[in-house]
């Protein structure tokens, strides 16, 4: 809980006034962690629920998390949300980081999807959708009513993909 927080906010501003960011904006990116927070404690009970609805939707949960250049050593973090998907046995694997811009889009279309699942509307549609990486990956449209977008939307006995094996590094 609140102690959790207050230990990852002293490591990760000891880690950006390590990397040189400035006091202030070191601030204002702990900050700003802590009021993304909320959302996306939302996002994952909605994440959690939508699983326990329809157990064949990914179960996904999200975290928030610093990206880093790894080539640009001078270039400061950026936060982002990542997207984990949790594999019994195997862990989380990561499906992908999204900037805030993209989680304040993509989290109506959760609610949204959260309904239609829970109450039955539309639960086939948005099942179907969020069962695949490519919805949380960004591949896949947010109107379960749109035309597919890719071959492997519009394939239903075709494998959701995985993430790439290089994403187990970060």
């Amino acid at each position: 809980g609140q102690a959790q927080g207050m230990k990852a906010a002293a490591y990760w501003h000891g880690e950006l006034t390590r990397r040189n960011v400035q006091e202030d904006e070191a601030d204002q990116m702990i900050t700003l962690a802590g009021e993304v927070t909320a959302n996306l404690e939302e996002a994952n009970a909605l994440c959690a629920e939508i699983h326990e609805a329809s157990p064949t939707t990914l179960r996904i949960e999200m975290d928030v998390g610093m990206c880093v250049s790894f080539m640009k050593t001078t270039e400061p973090p950026h936060m982002v949300i990542q997207v984990w998907r949790r594999d019994g046995d195997r862990g989380r694997q990561f499906v992908a980081a999204w900037s805030l811009s993209t989680f304040e889009r993509r989290l109506p279309s959760l609610r949204d999807a959260h309904r239609h699942v829970v109450q039955g509307l539309l639960r086939d549609a948005w099942v179907q959708r969020l069962g695949r990486e490519e919805w949380w990956c960004g591949d896949g449209q947010d109107d379960p009513n749109s035309e597919p977008t890719s071959d492997a939307e519009s394939d239903p006995d075709r494998p959701p993909r995985s993430a790439p094996t290089s994403s187990r590094l970060l």
